[in-house]
C-alpha cells in the first residue's frame, strides 16, 4: 500500500474513531469519560509518532489505548505499528482480533487489507522446532518460560535458554529468517558433583591410592565422584590396608593405621612363608630342645641332632 492511500485509510479512521468514542455503545457507555479521554490522547500521541516514524513509541501509545478502549481503529493502527517494527506474530493477532470482534462493521475494501496484512505475516513468521534432553527441563524462550516444543517466531536473533536441577544450564542464541524453519536439539549434561575425601594416616610416608591410581603420600584430601572407591595403604614394614570406600551426600574423613609386621605374631610372616610348615616344626623342637638342655637333672639328656631328623620325618623309633 503507498503512502497516500494509508494516509486515506488513517484519516478513515480517525473520523470513525471520533464517532466510536462518542457513539452510545456498550463499550462506550460502560468507559468513564476520563478514560475515553485518555484513550483519545494515547491515540493520537500514536498517530503524531507513526506519521514521524517513531514507531517504537506509536506502538507504546497504541498499546496503552487498546488498554483502554479496543475500538476499530486503535487496532488498526497497533497492528500497523507492531508490523513497522518487525513483530509479526503480534501483528497477526491484533488483526485478527480487529476482524473478529468489528468484521461487520469493516468496509470490504478494509477487510480485504487486513486480509493481506495477515497474509504477509504469516508468509514471515519463523518456525522453531524444538528437542530437549531432559523432557521435564525448563524452555525459556526470549526469557518467557514455554511448554510447547513447535513454536512460531518473528524472523531475527532469539534465546533459548534449558535449566534442570542436576544438569549445566544451557544457552544457546539463533538467528531466523523470515518464513524460515529450524529445529533445535539441546541435551543438557549432568552437573559434575564431586566429594571430598581426606585421609589421615600413620605412618605419614605410606602410599596412598584410589581405584589402583597413586594420590600421594601420608595425610591427603581428594575431590572423588559420588560412589564407591577403592582404598589402599601401603608402608615398607606394615601390613598393606584395603577398603572399599563409599562417598555420598557429604565429605568424608579416614583415620588410616598401618600395622607393623613385627605386631602380626612375634616372627615376620614373609619368613614363614619362606621357610614353610617344615621349618615350624623346626622351630618348635628347637624350643623344646631348649627348655630340656635348661634342666637340673643329674643325667642330662644326650641327644643328637639325628633325634631332631627324626622328629622332621616323623618320630624318633
Amino acid at each position: 500500500m503507498n503512502c497516500r492511500t494509508l494516509i486515506r485509510f488513517r484519516a478513515a479512521f480517525l473520523t470513525t474513531l471520533g464517532v466510536a468514542l462518542s457513539a452510545p455503545s456498550v463499550s462506550v457507555a460502560q468507559t468513564a469519560p476520563t478514560a475515553q479521554g485518555d484513550a483519545r490522547a494515547h491515540f493520537e500521541a500514536g498517530v503524531a509518532a507513526s506519521n514521524a516514524g517513531r514507531w517504537q513509541d506509536a506502538l507504546r501509545e497504541f498499546e496503552q489505548a487498546r488498554a483502554i478502549q479496543a475500538t476499530a481503529p486503535v487496532l488498526y493502527n497497533l497492528g500497523l505499528a507492531q508490523r513497522a517494527v518487525g513483530r509479526m506474530r503480534d501483528a497477526r493477532a491484533t488483526f485478527r482480533a480487529l476482524v473478529e470482534e468489528h468484521g461487520p462493521r469493516l468496509s470490504a475494501e478494509r477487510r480485504t487489507e487486513i486480509q493481506g496484512y495477515l497474509t504477509e505475516a504469516e508468509a514471515a513468521l519463523a518456525r522453531l522446532e524444538l528437542t530437549v534432553t531432559p523432557a521435564q527441563a525448563t524452555v525459556l524462550l526470549d526469557g518467557a518460560a514455554i511448554t510447547a516444543r513447535s513454536v512460531e517466531l518473528d524472523p531475527g536473533r532469539h534465546e533459548i535458554v534449558v535449566e534442570s536441577p542436576g544438569f549445566r544450564r544451557q544457552r544457546r542464541e539463533i538467528e531466523l529468517r523470515r518464513g524460515a524453519s529450524a529445529m533445535v536439539d539441546l541435551r543438557l549434561e549432568r552437573e559434575e558433583v564431586r566429594r571430598r575425601l581426606a585421609i589421615d594416616v600413620d605412618p605419614t610416608t605410606a602410599t596412598v591410592r584410589i581405584d589402583g591410581r597413586p594420590s600421594g603420600r601420608g595425610n591427603i584430601e581428594v575431590q572423588l565422584e559420588p560412589g564407591a572407591h577403592e582404598l589402599e595403604v601401603e608402608a615398607q614394614g606394615y601390613r598393606p590396608y584395603r577398603r572399599s570406600v563409599r562417598v555420598e551426600d557429604a565429605d568424608v574423613r579416614l583415620r588410616v593405621s598401618l600395622v607393623a609386621q613385627r605386631e602380626a605374631g612375634g616372627v615376620s610372616p614373609f619368613v614363614w612363608v619362606g621357610v614353610g610348615l617344615g621349618a615350624a616344626a623346626l622351630i618348635g623342637g628347637a624350643i623344646a630342645l631348649g627348655v630340656a638342655l635348661g634342666t637340673t637333672r643329674e643325667d642330662p639328656y644326650r641327644g643328637s641332632w639325628d633325634t631332631v631328623a627324626q622328629a622332621l620325618s616323623g618320630g624318633a623309633r
